[in-house]
């Protein structure tokens, strides 16, 4: 119950926060039940796989696009809030389109191809 609690607040990006006592109430219950190693590696693994879901994964998702990395998170975040889970994809590119059609229409040279250029 727990994993799947944990999945739900992953995928929404905006529960992220609350997925920390989730770890912190397992180990809890690790260390209570005599399991001490399984405790030390559920708080170990936690601390992973927060810091991996929360700084990582918008670091990465903002590699191969031309926008600040902020946007990118406020695409994330806006797309969840409005559209649901497929907001996670939707937001960012709208973000991005909307992002390079502003810096076109402000005569940004990084963002006009040379083709588009009529000489």
């Amino acid at each position: 119950m727990l994993g799947f609690v944990t999945l739900l607040l992953a995928l929404s990006q905006i529960g992220a926060p609350l997925i920390i006592p989730i770890w912190i109430g397992a180990a809890v219950w690790l260390f209570g039940q005599d399991q001490p190693g399984w405790g030390i590696f559920m708080i170990f693994w936690g601390v992973v796989v927060t810091v991996i879901d929360n700084f990582i994964k918008p670091f990465l998702i903002g590699v191969g696009v031309a926008i600040p990395l902020s946007l990118t998170i406020l695409g994330v975040f806006g797309g969840f809030v409005a559209f649901g889970f497929l907001g996670l994809f939707i937001g960012p590119t709208l973000i991005a389109v909307g992002y390079t059609l502003l810096n076109a229409w402000r005569g940004d040279p990084s963002t006009i191809s040379e083709a588009a250029v009529i000489h």
